[in-house]
């Protein structure tokens, strides 16, 4: 450990290790620290979920491209997926947020309508936070407090021979980015599917509950950082290798008639876009049969994407049936 590393050469995830290394061994209440979508903690009347999110101007948004009340919902959204990620209720929410004096207060009432029409659909309760100023950018930090399922879902229980699953679609968020980033209005008709799934996507918070109560249920994370990415946290935490299989990729159908429009990849999309907030979970292929004909009931597909294998690592299996290692490529901070 060089005392001279910067953040840059260090990354978001080896500084993660290092306050990890700081902060020690979690206490006897603490059935699972730093590392996961969400603390563990047990409290007196059973284990409760705790999970922040930050949300940073110029880093995570622009306020050129949301509504208000979009950016409440989404601030909100990130911190609720993790707890769907564990198999979890979300009950509680602090909201954090620095602004600028010249902001109008118009603005930031609709932040709040935002985040209480999403808190109100999964019955989450607002009770405080902190409002302070900003010198320069907006920041928004929601902490979220859930009830555990028996077994919370972890991303170190994925096992040799189980199949990797994903709700949803992909590629829809990572398609919406780069239309706003080439100009695209956010408001333009054509493609307001793929802008809103970037702007004010759904977390799957019913969806993380039933599956973890499913038998053969293994690891579960949410698509925050890309599904390369998240694939490769599942493999590391499970010491287990991931396959994926491209040619099996639920993309999203908007996302694929941009792309060819554009003349794009739509795999890349799918493989490193981030902010999807769909969950990755790995199970038994009994698991995957009951998983199916569950979500099927809400109108929600559930896709076999690949499995989980002995070794380390993440590849993908193109349609040629070659296998290419892929490199933990995604959204990192400092990188």
């Amino acid at each position: 450990m060089n005392p001279r590393d910067t953040l840059r050469e260090v990354g978001e995830f080896g500084l993660i290790s290092r306050i990890a290394r700081i902060v020690g061994r979690p206490g006897e209440r603490v059935s699972l620290g730093i590392g996961d979508d969400c603390a563990v903690v047990q409290g007196s009347a059973g284990q409760l979920l705790i999970t922040t999110d930050m949300m940073v101007e110029g880093i995570h948004f622009r306020l050129d491209w949301y509504e208000g009340s979009q950016l409440g919902h989404k601030a909100l959204a990130a911190s609720l997926s993790d707890v769907a990620a564990m198999g979890g209720v979300p009950r509680y929410a602090l909201i954090s947020i620095a602004l600028r004096e010249a902001l109008p207060v118009s603005l930031i009432e609709e932040i709040y309508r935002g985040m209480v029409a999403l808190s109100k659909h999964f019955q989450v309760e607002l009770v405080g936070g902190d409002t302070v100023r900003s010198p320069d950018v907006v920041v928004l930090d929601v902490v979220v407090v859930g009830e555990a399922p028996r077994h919370p879902r972890q991303r170190s229980q994925a096992r040799e021979g189980h199949l990797l699953m994903v709700t949803g679609s992909l590629g829809g968020s990572a398609a919406g980015l780069q239309l706003l980033e080439q100009g695209t209005s956010p408001h333009d008709h054509r493609w307001t599917e793929l802008i809103k799934r970037h702007l004010q996507p759904w977390p799957r918070v019913r969806e993380g509950r039933e599956l973890a109560s499913l038998s053969g249920v293994g690891a579960m994370i949410d698509i925050s950082d890309g599904l390369v990415r998240e694939c490769h946290h599942l493999a590391a935490a499970s010491e287990v290798a991931v396959e994926i299989w491209a040619d099996h990729l639920p993309l999203h159908p908007a996302a694929a008639e941009l792309a060819r429009q554009w003349n794009a990849d739509p795999l890349r999309w799918a493989l490193f876009g981030g902010e999807e907030y769909e969950l990755l979970v790995t199970g038994t292929p009994s698991f995957a049969r009951q998983a199916e004909r569950l979500l099927a009931r809400h109108n929600v597909p559930i896709t076999t994407i690949g499995r989980v294998l002995r070794g380390s690592g993440v590849r993908v299996r193109k349609e040629d049936g070659s296998i290419e290692p892929i490199p933990p490529v995604g959204w990192e901070h400092f990188r």
